[in-house]
């Protein structure tokens, strides 16, 4: 699947890429999952028919911390830190489908790192939804919806700073109000964002301590007037645990405007063939992430864990 560099110019066109699921009205894309959104996982998820993948966060003082290094034993390049860890790693395969995420509360720090790895990434989404503690005390994360004005400035200096052919992104939550929510969102807009990715759950909804489990459902009657709001594509995110989930989803949008497609991530990490139009067995998936995680020299820990 060849998905071009302006994809998404052609979300905003309503473009569903070839080889996009059956029955999916946009994209339909591996959400930013810490320890999950690993090269094994992102490339298993492409395989069965994602069409942008996120990595999960990384903070921008850890990636710039690194040397890129071309891995050729397993055909991948690694961002070695000082002592000789792989903070990252991607490959070929990837390029130009793999959104970078990186969590920052400094613009200038939020250059440095997104100039050292946007010529191995089609884009570079700043985190403005983790509720995580590594990330909300440190100002960066889901703290930015609070503080509006640093989060434009980091946006506008990533795109100030990066190629044109470098996709610059959020990802943020629900605020309080729709009102602050709309807000929000044109300011994203105005600060040069491509897009903006909506988890349809707000702080206080979220778990930080376990985000497998949420007490309230997605606001998916939402979508509608915050992708009107603004003329950036919107990719919605919350709750799309299986095929089922997606189509009832869609089937809300009837004569509304839709997102231009959808983050996945617990149905994902739960089962990557999500993205796939067919039934997949689960023996089959399970194969083909340990085979792809042992081909890419994913650590074993990680491996296990997912």
């Amino acid at each position: 699947l060849d998905i071009p560099r302006d994809i998404l110019a052609a979300m905003a066109a309503g473009y569903a890429p070839e080889g996009t699921p059956s029955g999916a009205h946009g994209l339909q894309i591996l959400s930013p999952m810490v320890r999950a959104s690993e090269l094994p996982m992102r490339l298993t998820c492409l395989e069965y028919g994602a069409g942008l993948v996120y990595s999960g966060v990384r903070i921008d003082r850890s990636i710039l911390d690194t040397v890129r290094t071309e891995n050729t034993t397993f055909g991948t390049t690694d961002f070695v830190s000082r002592d000789k860890r792989v903070v990252w790693s991607t490959c070929n395969e990837e390029r130009n489908r793999v959104i970078f995420q990186v969590g920052s509360a400094d613009p200038v720090l939020a250059a440095k790192a997104a100039l050292h790895v946007c010529s191995d990434v089609h884009g570079i989404d700043v985190n403005m939804g983790c509720m995580a503690p590594f990330t909300a005390h440190a100002g960066m994360g889901a703290a930015l919806l609070d503080k509006p004005e640093l989060a434009a400035e980091i946006l506008r200096t990533l795109r100030r700073e990066l190629p044109a052919s470098c996709s610059v992104s959020c990802k943020v939550r629900l605020l309080p109000s729709m009102a602050k929510t709309l807000d929000f969102l044109q300011l994203v807009e105005r600060s040069g964002a491509d897009a903006v990715a909506v988890h349809l759950r707000t702080q206080e909804e979220g778990q930080a301590g376990n985000t497998l489990q949420y007490g309230k459902p997605a606001h998916w009657s939402d979508a509608s007037v915050i992708c009107s709001s603004v003329k950036i594509p919107v990719i919605a995110n919350g709750d799309f645990i299986s095929r089922e989930s997606i189509r009832k989803f869609w089937s809300m949008f009837e004569g509304e405007k839709a997102p231009a497609g959808i983050m996945i991530a617990r149905g994902a990490l739960w089962n990557p063939s999500i993205f796939s139009s067919s039934e997949v067995a689960p023996e089959s998936v399970l194969d083909n992430f340990l085979k792809t995680s042992i081909r890419v020299n994913n650590p074993q820990e990680n491996t296990k864990w997912v």
